[in-house]
């Protein structure tokens, strides 16, 4: 660790030393370092008005004390030219008797968005009128100073592309053991149906669409299928859940108990293509479980409260898509830029990239917000990457926190701001002439494949496998849709970003069974792994499971680990998935590079 050669009391410079004499006098200390606007070196979109500059001070020699910053100047320019001048066009201090050093706001001219600005700082301390000699230049670069600034607008995956569940035939329903639904009791309802599920399934996912006003719990043949958990349970969110493993071909039952939880309606929707059920307030031995030869005594028709979308319920969310929506912009340009600045965010997750190049080192951006207060964005500087010419910006999104699907006892797929993926994005362009030109996201962007078929911030991502039914996107021109922008302030994202921190080799892979390997890296910690893939048939399917621990037969236990997740959402793209699971479906190239990126996991070992 590096020695601390300074400290701030009180926002005063300290200058450490131990020894007396000629070196505590004028021309003892280096010049100004470790500049930092809004706490970051030289960062690139802060859309504040005034960013708070910092410095740290030092002494030429670990032999000099009882230096003090008596004074500062700081100097900010359009250019570093300009900046070493002497006359900087945007802001001069002046000498400034200050002990500050940190956080000291800006005060010049007024900023522009997608404004470099470039400066300096110099100090003097308390024992002569000798000024340090001027730091070297940093920088920041402006966001989007003023909301009315973004010409931009949001767009997401046309609604051909995301299909809601059909829900044709199904009705809310109750038990009709009150005046009005409105004065329904507190308590709990029972629900049951007796079906007949098809011969040679063949151990296809069995779909459960369900919601109830308030809380639930779903029974199929005697076995718990599904229920909410935790605090918060948002009925006009459908939630789908593979329930194949308790059907069974011929006779089945599906048994409900609705909760009440105050006063007022209450209701169930459930789908598995049947029809009609019966209702009680009453939960006789064997009502969960016996199909044929139950004695309904006390038990009646359920009552109808109204279609899917009746009141007082309203619209309910029956989003089915799971792909992750890629977008395409192809623009030209005629001139020379001299400056390229892009101002860009995805939610939940974005990854974009410029004529193939991805753009900047971020990973997992924007960070998680509360959506519906606010939405960070990014800013990257791009000149020099945009030549004269044909060029192409690709954003991929993720769904991240934005839009949870599996579920979990924390419900975050109940969030309320939860909604489809999209994205706003806008490429400010400075031509050597002057002249500027804006590229904006807008219904003109083409949505084109993406190589993510689903990806969930929890459960993980099926690479290379699109939804079924999913459009050719290579062969169809499908174009994006300009939709509502999430409730949320869009602001600069100032604060350190995610980046990949370090690389692991494992420490050791082990065969642990035929076809199944275990890598061990030696530690606990949050990431992916990267595989190069040879030898692989089009179609074949890799498996990676991540977990913190391994049982004594070498295979990996995710004991603990997933305590807390309840019901995976990625069955409708690919059977088999669970907590911190990715497929990579193989296209039968000599080599391919697995890499997910829009999930992380908690783990040591790998399992593949």
């Amino acid at each position: 660790m590096k020695r601390i050669v300074w400290m701030v009391l009180g926002g005063v410079s300290v200058f450490l030393g131990c020894a007396q004499g000629p070196l505590a006098r004028g021309g003892a200390r280096k010049a100004p370092g470790a500049r930092t606007a809004e706490y970051m070196a030289n960062p690139v979109g802060l859309d504040c008005a005034a960013p708070r500059l910092s410095w740290k001070l030092s002494a030429r020699s670990a032999k000099a004390r009882d230096l003090r910053q008596a004074a500062y100047q700081i100097q900010v320019a359009t250019s570093v030219a300009v900046l070493t001048s002497g006359t900087p066009d945007l802001w001069d201090s002046g000498r400034v008797a200050s002990g500050q050093s940190l956080n000291v706001a800006y005060a010049g001219k007024p900023l522009a968005s997608s404004q470099r600005c470039y400066w300096r700082v110099r100090a003097w301390d308390n024992a002569g009128d000798t000024p340090s000699a001027w730091s070297a230049p940093a920088r920041w670069v402006t966001g989007v100073m003023r909301p009315a600034e973004w010409q931009a607008q949001w767009i997401g995956a046309n609604a051909a592309t995301r299909p809601d569940c059909d829900l044709a035939g199904a009705k809310w329903i109750w038990a009709g053991d009150a005046a009005s639904l409105g004065q329904a009791a507190p308590g709990k309802r029972h629900f049951r149906k007796v079906f007949d599920a098809p011969q040679g399934a063949g151990g296809a996912p069995v779909l459960l669409a369900v919601t109830a006003d308030d809380e639930w719990e779903v029974f199929i043949n005697g076995q718990l299928a599904a229920k909410t958990w935790g605090h918060l349970n948002e009925w006009r969110f459908l939630r789908f859940i593979d329930v194949a493993k308790f059907v069974k071909p011929g006779r089945n039952l599906v048994a409900v108990t609705v909760v009440n939880k105050e006063p007022g309606p209450t209701g169930l929707l459930a789908m598995l293509r049947f029809a009609s059920w019966l209702a009680s307030a009453q939960s006789p031995k064997g009502w969960q479980e016996t199909a044929d030869g139950f004695a309904a005594d006390g038990w009646k028709a359920a009552a109808v409260a109204g279609d899917v979308d009746c009141q007082p319920w309203g619209k309910l969310v029956r989003r089915l898509e799971t792909v992750s929506p890629a977008f395409e912009k192809r623009f030209t340009v005629k001139k020379v830029v001299d400056q390229a600045i892009l101002h860009i965010t995805g939610v939940g997750f974005y990854e974009a990239s410029l004529n193939g190049k991805r753009i900047g080192n971020k990973v997992l951006d924007p960070a998680p917000t509360k959506y519906d207060k606010r939405v960070l964005y990014s800013t990257y500087d791009l000149t020099g990457f945009v030549p004269p010419g044909e060029n192409r910006l690709n954003v991929l999104l993720g769904h991240g926190w934005y839009d949870v699907r599996s579920v979990a006892v924390w419900n975050f797929d109940n969030a309320p701001w939860r909604d489809f993926p999209r994205l706003i994005a806008q490429l400010e362009l400075t031509y050597t002439d002057g002249s500027r030109e804006t590229v904006c996201s807008d219904a003109t962007w083409r949505q084109v494949a993406s190589p993510v078929g689903f990806d969930c911030i929890r459960e993980g991502e099926v690479i290379g496998q699109p939804p079924p039914g999913a459009p050719d996107l290579a062969k169809t021109v499908v174009m994006a849709e300009v939709v509502p922008a999430p409730a949320g302030t869009l602001s600069a994202s100032a604060l350190p970003p995610s980046v990949v921190a370090q690389r692991l080799p494992p420490k050791a892979v082990r065969e642990v069974k035929p076809g199944v390997w275990v890598a061990d890296f030696g530690q606990n910690t949050a990431g992916w792994a990267q595989l190069k893939i040879r030898g692989q048939k089009a179609g074949d399917v890799v498996t990676i499971r991540y977990g913190e621990k391994i049982k004594e037969d070498g295979t990996l236990s995710l004991e603990g680990t997933d305590a807390h997740f309840r019901y995976p959402a990625s069955f409708r793209v690919l059977p088999g998935g669970w907590f911190q699971v990715d497929r990579f479906v193989c296209d039968g190239s000599a080599e391919q590079v697995y890499e997910p990126r829009f999930t992380y996991n908690g783990f040591q070992y790998v399992q593949l």
